[in-house]
């Protein structure tokens, strides 16, 4: 029989790990080499078609036009339907240079 003490460790350890896999912001260097990162921890950050990085709150991913399609929710998912159409968490926003801080 496992101990009460012993179950709520182990969980409280799994939730800690969790938390800190998804709490940073992805970066991306630009085509001059400069380093961004999104602003919103669990952002995304991408290099666009013309070389500028573009950032989002959540993960994001190229639509079918070419630009990124990104979650609205901090953190969120994307995924791309059966018809290849890109679904987020929250709903998606196009990523934006201004959800971008350069890195130090």
């Amino acid at each position: 029989m496992i101990k009460t003490p012993i179950i709520v460790l182990v969980i409280k350890a799994l939730s800690i790990s969790l938390i800190a896999s998804v709490s940073h912001a992805a970066c991306e260097s630009d085509r001059t080499g400069i380093v961004y990162c999104s602003r919103y921890a669990g952002g995304d950050a991408v290099l666009g078609p013309d070389g500028t990085v573009v950032c989002g709150k959540g993960e994001c991913l190229r639509g079918k036009f070419g630009r990124f399609e990104c979650s609205k929710v901090a953190g969120g998912g994307a995924g791309r339907d059966r018809r290849g159409i890109v679904r987020c968490l929250g709903g998606c926003a196009e990523a934006s240079e201004d959800l971008c801080v350069a890195g130090e």
